[in-house]
């Protein structure tokens, strides 16, 4: 079955970029995109509305995260917003800050039922 879709256009500061650099997310079901300020010091968090509508989508900037690096939206809980910093740190922030989760650099996995201890590298597996 054929499926139709439309290509939108990016936050009003969006000059197109390469695939992998794009940080696309999905925040409580809205499309999101971070932007570092003009002195890295400062993250704005932008929004689309309309996605699904027929009206031209809007871009709105919604959050500003103080955080002096770009940052991965991972996702949302609630009021709870998860990013991967450049230090492949996991973090929690809400509204009474920000809270480390894991380090993906030095995650480890242990299967009970076969007794073995799984770490991750820090590359990329292909």
């Amino acid at each position: 079955e054929d499926e139709s879709f439309s290509v939108m256009k990016g936050p009003p500061w969006y000059q197109g970029a390469d695939y992998l650099d794009t940080n696309f997310a999905e925040l409580n079901g809205e499309l999101a995109m971070p932007h570092p300020g003009p002195n890295s010091e400062l993250v704005g968090i932008w929004m689309c509305d309309d996605v699904e509508g027929n009206n031209p989508t809007r871009w709105n900037q919604r959050l500003v995260l103080d955080y002096p690096f770009s940052l991965r939206l991972i996702a949302t809980f609630n009021d709870e917003i998860v990013y991967q910093d450049t230090l492949d740190y996991l973090w929690r922030r809400t509204r009474k800050g920000d809270k480390a989760m894991a380090r993906m650099n030095v995650l480890r996995y242990y299967n009970p039922d076969m007794g073995t201890l799984v770490e991750y590298s820090w590359r990329t597996v292909k």
